[in-house]
C-alpha cells in the first residue's frame, strides 16, 4: 500500500450504474410515499399505465422489430411528426 497516493479502481462504470440504480430505487421510494393519492389510487393507477402500455406494444418479436423499423424511418424524415412511438 502506498502511502498519499489514490489508487482508483477500473470499474467506474459498474459503481456509476450501481449508484443510478440505487438513486432510481430511492428516487421512486420517496415518490410513492409522498404521493397524494392513497395506496389504493396508486395502484388502480398503476395497473392502468401498465395495461395501456402493454395493449400499445405490438405482440411478438418480428411485429415488434417491424413497428420499431417502421417508426424511426418515420422519425428519421420527420422529426417534428413522429408521434408517441410504434404501437399495433
Amino acid at each position: 500500500m502506498r502511502i498519499g497516493k489514490y489508487e482508483s479502481s477500473d470499474s467506474t462504470a459498474g459503481t456509476a450504474i450501481t449508484f443510478l440504480l440505487i438513486g432510481l430505487g430511492v428516487g421512486a421510494a420517496l415518490g410513492l410515499l409522498l404521493a397524494p393519492k392513497t395506496g389504493r389510487q396508486l395502484r388502480k393507477d398503476l395497473r392502468r399505465s401498465y395495461d395501456e402500455a402493454s395493449r400499445r406494444l405490438p405482440t411478438g418479436p418480428t411485429k415488434r422489430k417491424t413497428a420499431w423499423r417502421k417508426w424511426s424511418k418515420k422519425a428519421a424524415t420527420s422529426p417534428t411528426n413522429c408521434g408517441p412511438g410504434p404501437s399495433r
